[in-house]
């Protein structure tokens, strides 16, 4: 906010009068105060500058051997702990170890396993679990981390930051912190927890009578679900009916495999696995991978445990074993008939097309270009002290230092050897040689799309000989398939002339979409993230969700003076609209949870504020579910259960909303709340009257860069300065400011900053 001379000007709606007050009373001087958000779904606890304390605190003398007889039984058994984490101490928790060979019941730094709700209700930001890696078989101390940063560009993976952990005061030295791959995991990438979850492992010992084994990875066995607990650990209640029938499509009817399997996440998968070299995974051992059956009865292949990526792992049946090896690793291992989950998506000459892309497009944006070398360094250089200070980590300290380029142990390679070898070779591939369509002026007619019409999409795309776009309604829905034709007969001009074009559906709510294009040698995707990121035509909306806050600690309350969850409508028309038989949910199962009371509308321009508490009983719009801090779904649903708006968002910060910038029509950004008001407003306005001039600044919390923006009718004789301090009084930043002056924060740390104007 902005204070000048004694005075506050706040858009801050029913809230202004009490705000104003505290204000007034704590602050003097020509302040304001920006508060810099971490980056979205859920990148507090795990983002990667932050080095975490955690102090483990056993009662037992002789925890270590209780911890080592725990885990040679394998039961589940834990140790009461209570858990320091950042000197917020969590009681009551259950520790164990975790691992198989980078545990060692002699090793001073074994990985843990700690559930922080083992008996009481505890969590840090919605994470309930916490496994801390010990950094073994790996000397740069970077590959885990590094590898679920580059998995997380273009499919479903992990977070991954560091930590020190102590036992009992005692440093036991740097650790991996990785996010568990659970059904809180679930629940946050694929909007609900209750479907088939299975972890794919080979479980030791004979298998049952009359099921056969060593038929491949992915092999369809027989009818027999008994047979596939030798493959397959469940996670969930039930399952091995689904993983059964799943196989025998992929295996033995391809044309339906896109029914029951979701083949771009799975294509994304193989291709980071080969890439990235990194062979403790299903492309060369049938365990470290979760496959989960999502809303639409289609099992995801989510990418686990990369810490042996970047060539590391040399077991397995043909795995090189050297540096030269890992660097030809060919797009081809295992394409073999006992590797199903590979031989029969590259029999397909699609998916074998679209495999490669994928594997271009790794390269290109992580390799060649040498970001992985930046991002080493980087990472690096924030953790080299806390390497420096574990006496019982693995590798020396300058093995650390040398570990982009040099081999240690003539199998941990220097990853720019590996690294820069393996694009050399990939990329001198006739597979990537080959010259790709290219996709460009994707154009929508009408322009101006309204809901449930038709419209016709069309596309530049040359040197292809296929090409379709995938459609969907609802971020939790499957993309749709239809084929683009250069025939003259699809809005596409004339036959031959390299535009593409369909006619496809609009409903309700915004279209997500991408194109992907092929030639015999080559296929294309715009956006080259795709299915993973796509582009989004916004459809012509009266009614949309336009802000919500999901942690109300002080923004506003309701009418029985409660800071409850709260959901803002916007109507964008001119024309009052009733919301009768109207509905809001969080479900995708239930998307009639809540129903407007009858006579509800909102009027033109208007603004409608519904409290998310689950109490009907108080006056007011109060619906029957509440909003989760770690994220969720909520959708805007008509008459005729169409998702007419929805919204999907990650962990929140407490009193920041997520909300429409631009207001009513743009995308969601995290900021200060402008509770039922417009969101462009701004989150702060001072009025200097000498000058002429306002100010508003937005967005506030900021995440990449904020914008001042200065509101002058007149005489202006010097620009005014903006200067920028820190928390601890340092000026970081100072600048002139014109009409607009957007400043970059991407290398700010996160934090609270203070902007003052001359």
């Amino acid at each position: 906010m902005i204070l000048h001379e004694g005075k506050v000007y706040l858009s801050l709606g029913m809230q202004d009068t009490v705000i104003k007050t505290i204000l007034m009373e704590k602050i003097i001087s020509t302040l304001l105060a920006i508060f810099i958000a971490s980056p979205l779904f859920c990148q507090d606890f795990y983002d990667i500058k932050t080095v975490h304390d955690i102090n483990i605190v056993f009662s037992e003398a002789n925890w270590d051997q209780l911890l080592d007889d725990y885990h040679a039984v394998d039961t589940g058994g834990r140790l009461i702990a209570t858990v320091i984490i950042d000197g917020v101490t969590y009681d009551s928790c259950g520790v164990k170890y975790k691992g198989n060979s980078s545990y060692g019941a002699n090793r001073d730094k074994n990985p843990f396993n700690i559930k922080l709700n083992y008996i009481k209700n505890h969590n840090i930001e919605g994470y309930e679990t916490l496994k801390l890696n010990n950094i073994w078989r790996d000397p740069s101390h970077v590959r885990e981390v590094l590898g679920y940063e580059i998995a997380r560009k273009y499919t479903t993976a992990p977070q991954a930051n560091y930590a020190n952990v102590s036992v009992n005061g005692e440093l036991k030295g740097l650790y991996i912190n990785v996010e568990t791959v659970n059904k809180d995991f679930i629940e946050r990438h694929y909007y609900e927890r209750e479907g088939t979850f299975l972890k794919g492992e080979t479980v030791p010992g004979p298998a049952a009578p009359g099921c056969p084994i060593g038929l491949g990875i992915w092999a369809y066995l027989n009818n027999d679900t008994s047979c596939y607990d030798k493959y397959f650990e469940l996670e969930s209640d039930y399952g091995y009916e689904d993983i059964r029938n799943m196989l025998d499509t992929f295996n033995n009817y391809p044309a339906s495999v896109e029914e029951v399997l979701n083949i771009d996440r799975h294509i994304w998968a193989l291709s980071y696995d080969n890439a990235l070299a990194n062979l403790d995974a299903p492309v060369n051992i049938a365990h470290n991978y979760y496959l989960y059956r999502d809303l639409n009865n289609r099992f995801n292949h989510i990418i686990w445990d990369v810490n042996l990526c970047f060539g590391t792992f040399l077991n397995g049946v043909g795995t090189p074993g050297t540096l030269v090896g890992m660097q030809q690793l060919s797009p081809y291992y295992h394409n073999l008939s006992v590797y199903q989950i590979i031989e029969k998506v590259l029999a397909n000459s699609t998916y074998k097309n679209m495999y490669f892309a994928h594997i271009r497009t790794i390269m290109e944006e992580n390799i060649a270009n040498n970001d992985y070398i930046d991002r080493i360094d980087t990472i690096q250089a924030m953790i080299n002290s806390h390497v420096q200070a574990d006496t019982n980590k693995f590798y020396t300290y300058q093995q650390f230092l040398d570990s982009k380029d040099v081999t240690v142990d003539n199998r941990f390679w220097g990853l720019r050897q590996l690294m820069d070898g393996r694009n050399t070779y990939l990329t001198g591939l006739p597979e990537l040689t080959a010259t790709p369509p290219a996709i460009s002026n994707i154009n929508f007619n009408p322009g101006v799309v309204l809901a449930n019409s038709t419209v016709a999409v069309t596309a530049s795309i040359s040197n292809a000989t296929y090409a379709y776009i995938g459609i969907r309604h609802s971020i939790t829905g499957r993309f749709i398939k239809t084929e683009l034709f250069d025939d003259g007969l699809h809005n596409d001009a004339a036959a031959g002339d390299g535009i593409y074009g369909a006619d496809i559906s609009v409903k309700g709510s915004d279209l997500q979409y991408y194109i992907y294009a092929e030639n015999a040698n080559a296929g294309m995707f715009s956006p080259e993230r795709a299915e993973y990121e796509f582009h989004t035509l916004e459809i012509e909306k009266n009614v949309v969700i336009n802000e919500v806050m999901a942690i109300n600690y002080s923004t506003a309350v309701d009418q029985n003076f409660q800071f409850d969850d709260w959901i803002e409508l916007h109507n964008n028309s001119t024309a009052d609209i009733s919301l009768d038989k109207y509905y809001l949910s969080d479900n995708v199962l239930n998307l009639g949870k809540w129903q407007f009371p009858a006579g509800t509308t909102i009027g033109s321009g208007g603004y409608l504020i519904v409290w998310a508490d689950e109490n009907g009983s108080q006056s007011g719009l109060h619906c029957s579910f509440k909003l989760a801090g770690t994220g969720e779904n909520i959708f805007l649903v008509d008459s005729s259960m169409n998702i007419v708006d929805e919204i999907s968002f990650g962990t929140q910060m407490a009193d920041s909303s997520y909300a429409r910038f631009p207001n009513g029509t743009g995308p969601f950004v995290t900021r200060y709340a402008t509770f039922n008001h417009n969101n462009e407003w701004g989150v702060a306005v001072d009025e200097i009257e000498k000058n002429d001039i306002e100010y508003i600044l937005y967005p506030n919390p900021a995440k990449e860069w904020f914008t001042i923006k200065a509101q002058h009718t007149g005489r202006l004789s010097e620009f005014p300065t903006v200067e920028i301090f820190n928390s601890l009084g340092q000026l970081i930043h100072i600048d002139l400011v014109e009409n607009n002056k957007t400043i970059s924060t991407s290398d700010w740390s996160k934090g609270l900053y203070i902007v003052r104007m001359s």
